[in-house]
């Protein structure tokens, strides 16, 4: 089972520059900070409302991994090759805030594995429309 710091929200991209409602367009990386590979069976996601279970995918050790809303993903991001899981609701948890939000990535048992608070009330700051939120290095 990974512990805190396993498995981190190593980039995340919550207001993207699409139209009207964005939640379909948004997405999370995760990296596997440790030296073996990572079942995520039962893993979830979630936002300050709801949610969402994480498809099954076996995370390389410091390999990345990206958690897509929805296929709206390969709409901006067509060149992608990496590993890739869709929710299956097609929005991480609520929809991510635009202006803030707090996302928490969850183990199997249901512990906090990694969880970042961004804009409002966060202590990462809001980014500009279309850009992403990443930690540097990553990791």
């Amino acid at each position: 089972m990974a512990g805190v710091g396993d498995v981190l929200i190593n980039e995340m991209q919550y207001d993207p520059s699409q139209p009207g409602s964005d939640s379909a367009y948004e997405w999370i990386e995760i990296y596997n900070a440790t030296n073996v590979s990572i079942e995520l069976a039962g893993w979830t996601i979630e936002d300050n409302y709801a949610s969402d279970n994480i498809e099954s995918l076996v995370l390389p050790s410091h390999g990345l991994a990206v958690v897509a809303a929805s296929e709206g993903f390969n709409e901006s991001f067509p060149d992608f090759d990496g590993a890739l899981v869709f929710i299956a609701d097609g929005r991480i948890g609520n929809g991510l805030g635009n202006s803030g939000d707090r996302l928490a990535l969850r183990d199997s048992a249901g512990s906090i594995v990694d969880e970042i608070a961004y804009g409002d009330g966060g202590e990462l700051p809001d980014v500009a429309e279309g850009h992403s939120l990443e930690r540097c290095p990553a990791g």
